[in-house]
This record gives C-alpha cells, sequence and structure tokens, in this order.
C-alpha cells in the first residue's frame, strides 16, 4: 500500500525509525526502550533519581539545543526524572507519586536543596526570589509562566511541565494559552552567580 501511495518501502522505514528517535529524545530513553513502550502500548519506566544530563559547560548540566541557559540549569536537569509521571492535582511528585504544574517546580527546587517556593503557580509568579525577563533573555532552567499554569524552560520554544488531569510530565512547546503569551521568570539564586543569595541544602 506505501508503494500505491508512492512511497517506497525503504522510504517508509526510513520515517519510521526517524520518528522512533524523535519520540526517544522526547522521553530521554534509549530508542530500544521507545521502541518496546510504542510496540506495548505501555512506556518503559523512568528510572528515580536519574535525569537526563544536559552538560552545559562549567555546570554538569548540558545545554539544550538552540537554547540559552538560565543561571540555574540545574533546575531542568532535576526536572528530566519525574517525565512520564502522571499529573495529580496538588501533588509534588512525592516518592513514586505525581504532581501538578507548581507541584512539578518544587520538586525540581527541593531536588537541588531549595524550600520555601510557594505551592501554587500564581504564588510562584509573586515570589520574592523570581525576577521577569523578557523572552529574548530567558534559557534552561527559567520558568515560564500563564495565568494558572507553569512550566520549566528547556529552550526558546520548549519546556517541560506536567500539564493536567490523564497526562503525564512532557516536553511540551511554549505557546499562548487563551490568547495570553507566556510570562518567564528567572530565580535570583544560582550556584553559577557568586553573588546570589546562598542556597539552602538538605531539603
Amino acid at each position: 500500500m506505501a508503494q500505491a501511495a508512492g512511497i517506497s518501502g525503504k522510504a517508509l522505514g526510513l520515517a519510521t525509525a526517524g520518528g522512533i528517535l524523535v519520540y526517544a529524545g522526547l522521553r530521554g530513553e534509549s530508542p530500544l526502550e521507545s521502541l518496546r513502550s510504542v510496540l506495548t502500548g505501555s512506556p518503559a519506566p523512568i528510572p528515580e533519581g536519574k535525569p537526563v544530563t544536559l552538560d552545559v559547560p562549567g555546570t554538569g548540566v548540558s545545554e539544550p539545543s538552540g537554547s540559552g541557559v538560565g543561571p540555574f540549569p540545574q533546575l531542568l536537569s532535576a526536572a528530566t526524572r519525574y517525565l512520564g509521571r502522571p499529573y495529580r492535582w496538588a501533588g509534588t511528585f512525592v516518592g513514586g507519586g505525581g504532581g501538578d504544574c507548581s507541584g512539578l517546580v518544587v520538586r525540581a527546587f527541593a531536588d537541588n536543596g531549595i524550600t520555601g517556593i510557594p505551592r501554587t503557580s500564581l504564588g510562584q509568579r509573586s515570589w520574592s526570589r523570581v525576577k521577569q525577563v523578557s523572552a529574548s533573555e530567558t534559557g534552561a532552567g527559567d520558568l515560564v509562566w500563564w495565568p494558572g499554569h507553569i512550566g520549566i524552560v528547556v529552550n526558546a520554544s520548549r519546556m517541560i511541565n506536567s500539564p493536567r488531569t490523564g497526562l503525564t510530565v512532557r516536553y511540551a512547546s511554549i505557546t499562548s494559552r487563551d490568547g495570553k503569551a507566556p510570562t518567564y521568570l528567572r530565580y535570583l539564586g544560582s550556584r553559577t552567580n557568586p553573588n546570589t543569595p546562598r542556597l539552602r541544602r538538605g531539603a
């Protein structure tokens, strides 16, 4: 049928392989793990405590393709630990559980030893330890906010977030929501800037 539609079997195979590679990249899995999850309909489990390495020079985290790097990319690295976890309203991903969008932000900060973050997305937007930055300034590890939702910036066009009931923590496009453009926020303390407040450990 592929040849009848003008597509050779080889081209179809290459397109399928490419799709599997993209899916693997989005989930932070090996291509073999992703192929298994597609064929069986059950995603491979996400290993606890093993974030995707992002190698930004000098930070132990690497820069996502096509992006600037904010002063706190470790926030993004921590959030990748929860890819594939289910959305759960008011959850903060404690143990093996799920959580909501602001819960993911709370957990990513806590995994970096930082406590005292407001629990809601609105509270996080007005938190005294963040400042608003422009879209052109934003980079990996910054926050992206709309009324009622928040995510963590991967690059200029993508974020990681816990979207809504029935979905899991995933990478998503940064677009307007309900006609509202996103607001970008930057944490004022970081391990890469010695002039910012010292971070707390052991949360």
